[in-house]
């Protein structure tokens, strides 16, 4: 199930009109669990509190820098995180 309020599912989702697949490099799929998993670690771990969607794309830019360095390349990864975690403190996914 998609559960990332914000970011669109496109195998399931309308794709809007304006929507051009040849302008990105790449698409990065990112699960649900994985997304919540991430923005648990940066909050407890790092003290930067993230909703999931912040925590979709911290795990795509430590996914990219992980595929990147097996092929022996360096890079400059930046990402931005949206929003915060703190309309989602009540979710069950913070629970350990």
């Amino acid at each position: 199930m998609h559960g990332l309020e914000g970011l669109k599912h496109m195998e399931t989702s309308i794709i809007p009109a304006i929507y051009d697949d040849g302008v990105a490099d790449s698409r990065i799929q990112i699960a649900t669990e994985e997304a919540q998993e991430a923005a648990r670690t940066l909050g407890r771990k790092g003290g930067i509190l993230l909703g999931p969607s912040g925590g979709a794309n911290l795990a795509a830019a430590l996914r990219l820098g992980k595929d990147l360095a097996a092929q022996g390349r360096t890079a400059v990864i930046a990402t931005v995180f949206a929003d915060s975690g703190e309309r989602y403190l009540g979710e069950r996914f913070w629970a350990p």
